[in-house]
């Protein structure tokens, strides 16, 4: 049987039809599988052949189409008892996989084949000479760039050169060169092919073992040393002792009691802030960048870099609010507004992108700028100041040193999107240059404002970078963009990041990290989403959940710092006991005895103490009670009442045994106080209840929210004087002191006022006192609006401190510090 190609077919075309009338046909042999073309440059074509037979003697037509960028002869006759191939050709015109299909019908049969197409266009590269000694042009049988010499002799000399003069020869630029030596001991000298430049040294002067000097550089000593700010912190900090610098040295010190202070004595706090110290302790607002080194994790959190470090957290630079990119030590530093870390080749330097400059930070907490001007942005590749750039993503490192995307975070005309680098020298150059518009489905109207953002450049190579991109009704279109020799491959992904170890392939999406290796695919979940993710270059990613520092290997997830709110019912010692949601305190000979919660379960708790208060554990009473809203320890005994239709209490021994039940004549108490002879409560009024369920009110006040005892007698109650008494129907609360007589008078509180403000005690805006308590030299604490917690103290109100996590009540010690109860969790505050 014998082949006939294209060209004898189409010659053919012209023919006679042979065959015989009447006689039965035999169906034409077609392969229906699909067709994958090679991938293909745009402009340029490639073919595949659809091979055909044709059983018996006559002359088949067929007729033929394509849908997608597919070409094929619009019709065809076959010779009978041959075998024929159909050219097809695949000529692109976007980048990305192309899918079409081939329609073939028998005509005298009137039977039709389908086939499938599938066909991959790639761009062209944009050639780029990689020196002025060569010139770089596109070759398809290199499908890629080739480079070729360009003749001996011609000048290579450019103002950003760093030669006086100079030629090619065979393709390399050769000459006299220049000195970059400005003659000043603290720059380092840079020249590249952008040319000569100067940056800060300082950064790489020696350092110290000291923790409380750092590198610092003048032009008629050259690198020396100097002491940080007295107060930085060089070591862990509680609320009673402080590792702190002073003049140079490490040191322990008493923190001043000017401020409160509190420390975490069981549980696990809920919620957000801004705490140093223990890393379980800790308290992040919010982690937006995160690079680790070493033994060294640094994040970017509320304007300030933060250092997890050996189980502990310290401020190292930086402060809220911002001042803008100021350069200095500590909290003289000032971070932009979307700073964003990455590591750098050098052991205790960081870089910091930070709006229009690269800055670099130690560890020690010194932040210099490297390149670029906060004052001046652009895309200008050059040395230190003389480079314009704008930090438009996360910072990764890679190269000689980090990268990053540059992208408009919102235009009407989708400019180019810039993967870019900084080395450790200050030098920034551009290594890729994308036109968003040959992005696939990116069809950008003339005044549509887009929104484009990147997730930033994968580390290693090939150059890969992320961007998505927002259409004017929100519809989002996000991308992995690679490229190589062969150009850029365009892939749809939701990825936002990619790692390489020596084993595994690592990427994340905002709420899970996936590690694919040999073994298998693991998909692993951290406790919260993430905000920011790196990694250490062996198994780890660490990650930035908002508030917490979170380690993900394939394992599994681990919080390093922060909370991971644990609101459990376990009795234990600092480490272990966990608490749910703790409120109605009751201090007692032993520590404080209180009634922990859930939505579904109550029970009697003993929060024990050391006599300082520097230790505490958990310890449960009863674990079998029904709903109560109020505990008490009166007497020797836990009296709790439940705020409902009957007013049930219940009285138990400290060790859990029921001593009796009764309904009080009252159902509302509000929460029970003793000061060891009786039983109060504010719930509209201020009331004393009776050990046989008698409720007596005290009179004159009303609209109670609150009361405490305090020493003599004497009883302490936010609420407001009592119509009946020469009050006002309308009239705001204060905090009144009643004597044992039960005469009261106001002590704290402007009725006139509507918000809180500190000062004289009756001129002092007081709009809610949701708990309070008074320690035994008579100073009321109580809680406040927005989490504060306030103080009446010598006839002056103050505000000593807005508590990160929400607190549900308080309870003075002996020596005048509180025990607050917060989201699963009990505090040490040190007023």
């Amino acid at each position: 049987m014998r082949r006939f190609t294209l060209a004898l077919l189409l010659a053919a075309a012209g023919c006679r039809q042979g065959g015989v009338s009447g006689v039965d046909l035999e169906p034409l042999g077609v392969s229906t599988q699909p067709i994958v073309f090679d991938d293909t440059f745009i402009g340029f074509t490639s073919q595949r052949a659809l091979s055909l037979t044709v059983p018996g003697k006559s002359t088949r037509e067929v007729r033929l189409s394509v849908t997608g960028p597919f070409e094929v002869p619009d019709q065809l006759q076959l010779p009978g008892s041959e075998a024929a191939d159909v050219a097809i050709t695949f000529r692109p015109t976007t980048v990305g996989i192309t899918e079409g299909t081939l329609e073939l019908v028998d005509i005298a049969l009137q039977q039709t084949f389908s086939i499938a197409l599938t066909g991959r266009g790639l761009a062209v590269p944009d050639c780029q000479a990689s020196s002025p000694c060569v010139t770089s042009r596109f070759e398809l049988s290199a499908r890629g760039c080739v480079e070729t010499p360009v003749a001996d002799d011609t000048p290579c000399t450019s103002p950003l050169s760093c030669f006086s003069r100079a030629s090619c020869v065979a393709g390399e630029c050769r000459g006299t060169t220049v000195t970059c030596d400005d003659a000043d001991p603290c720059t380092l000298d840079v020249c590249s092919d952008l040319g000569c430049g100067h940056v800060d040294g300082t950064p790489y002067c020696p350092g110290s073992t000291n923790p409380c000097l750092v590198p610092t550089c003048s032009r008629d000593a050259g690198c020396g040393l100097a002491e940080v700010p007295d107060g930085t912190a060089c070591g862990e900090r509680s609320c009673t002792t402080a590792l702190i610098c002073i003049s140079g040295s490490c040191v322990q010190r008493t923190p001043p009691k000017s401020q409160a202070c509190a420390d975490v004595l069981v549980g696990v706090p809920a919620g957000r802030g801004f705490v140093d110290g223990r890393a379980d302790d800790a308290r992040f607002n919010a982690v937006a960048s995160i690079a680790v080194q070493g033994e060294d994790v640094l994040v970017v959190d509320d304007a300030r870099i933060r250092q997890v470090r050996r189980g502990n957290v310290t401020t190292l630079a930086g402060r809220s609010p911002s001042a803008g990119i100021v350069d200095g030590v500590g909290a003289n530093a000032s971070l932009g507004a979307r700073a964003s870390l990455a590591t750098s080749n050098t052991p205790g330097l960081f870089f910091l992108g930070d709006g229009t400059t690269i800055r670099l930070v130690s560890t020690r907490g010194a932040v210099t700028t490297l390149a670029g001007r906060p004052d001046a942005g652009g895309a200008l590749d050059g040395i230190g100041a003389a480079a314009r750039l704008s930090v438009s993503s996360p910072l990764t490192p890679g190269g000689s040193g980090a990268r990053w995307v540059q992208v408009p975070r919102d235009t009407t005309a989708l400019s180019p999107l810039l993967v870019r680098e900084v080395s450790g020298t200050g030098s920034v150059r551009t290594l890729q240059s994308f036109d968003l518009r040959q992005l696939p489905a990116i069809d950008a109207g003339p005044n549509e404002v887009w929104f484009v953002y990147s997730s930033g450049v994968a580390p290693g190579e090939p150059l890969t970078a992320w961007v998505t991109l927002n259409d004017p009704s929100r519809a989002s279109y996000a991308y992995r963009l690679t490229w190589t020799d062969a150009g850029v491959s365009i892939v749809p992904s939701n990825e936002y990041m990619r790692w390489q170890s020596t084993s595994a392939t690592i990427t994340h999406e905002p709420c899970r990290v996936t590690f694919e290796s040999d073994a298998g695919r693991v998909t692993v979940q951290p406790p919260s989403c993430i905000n920011a993710a790196t990694f250490d270059g062996d198994r780890t990613v660490m990650v930035g959940g908002g508030e917490s520092v979170i380690a993900v290997t394939a394992a599994g997830a681990r919080v390093v710092a922060g909370p991971l709110p644990d609101r459990r019912m376990v009795d234990g010692d600092r480490d272990a006991g966990r608490t749910a949601w703790p409120q109605s305190l009751s201090p007692a000979p032993d520590g404080v005895f209180f009634l922990d919660t859930t939505p579904s379960l109550n029970r009697a708790r003993l929060l024990r103490l050391s006599p300082n208060g520097s230790r505490a554990s958990l310890e449960t009473v009863d674990a079998g009670l029904s709903f109560q809203t109020s505990l008490a320890f009166h007497q020797g005994q836990l009296w709790m009442h439940r705020d409902d239709n009957v007013g049930l209490v219940t009285v138990l021994e400290p060790s859990g045994t029921l001593v009796r039940r009764f309904s009080s004549s009252v159902p509302n108490l509000g929460q029970l106080q003793s000061n060891g002879s009786v039983l109060r409560g504010a719930q509209f009024w201020f009331q004393e209840l009776s050990a046989d369920g008698g409720v007596r009110r005290i009179p004159g006040l009303m609209n109670a929210q609150a009361s405490a005892p305090g020493q003599a007698g004497v009883w302490y109650v936010f609420a407001a004087r009592d119509p009946n008494d020469g009050g006002f129907a309308t009239e705001p609360r204060q905090l009144f002191r009643v004597e044992a007589d039960e005469s009261f008078t106001p002590v704290a509180g402007d009725v006139t006022k509507t918000t809180d403000s500190d000062g004289p005690a009756l001129t002092a805006g007081i709009t809610t006192m949701q708990k309070l308590t008074v320690a035994p030299d008579g100073t009321v604490s109580f809680l406040g609006a927005k989490n504060q917690l306030r103080q009446l103290r010598n006839g002056q109100v103050t505000t000593l401190m807005t508590f990160s996590d929400t607190p549900l009540d308080l309870v003075a010690l002996s020596d005048g510090s509180l025990v607050v109860a917060v989201d699963a969790a009990f505090l040490h505050v040190f007023p």
